[in-house]
């Protein structure tokens, strides 16, 4: 790739990114990657934090249950609450 086709995408990029676009990057019409701006970014960031967050407390909110009040629930019911969470939070590691 020469100089002047580098200096190209820089150029699309920056354009892109100042108009406070994202930039999806394709091969043979498939998307490889996305460019965002920061603030965008920044934003995603902060909402998976509270997502994140909300999920901790959710969690400690079961081990306290579990801790508190094993005798009054079977284990099948504690351990779907478990599975349940667990999932949820399985999705959101993946995205």
């Amino acid at each position: 790739m020469d100089s002047k086709v580098k200096q190209n995408i820089i150029n699309e990029i920056s354009k892109t990114l100042l108009d406070s676009r994202p930039l999806t990057v394709e091969y043979r019409g498939r998307a490889l990657a996305t460019i965002l701006p920061v603030s965008d970014y920044q934003e995603f960031q902060t909402e998976r934090e509270e997502i994140l967050k909300n999920l901790e407390k959710e969690l400690n909110g079961i081990l306290d249950l579990i801790r508190s009040h094993t005798q009054r629930q079977s284990l099948a019911e504690v351990e779907a609450q478990l599975a349940a969470l667990r999932q949820i939070i399985e999705q959101e590691m993946e995205d």
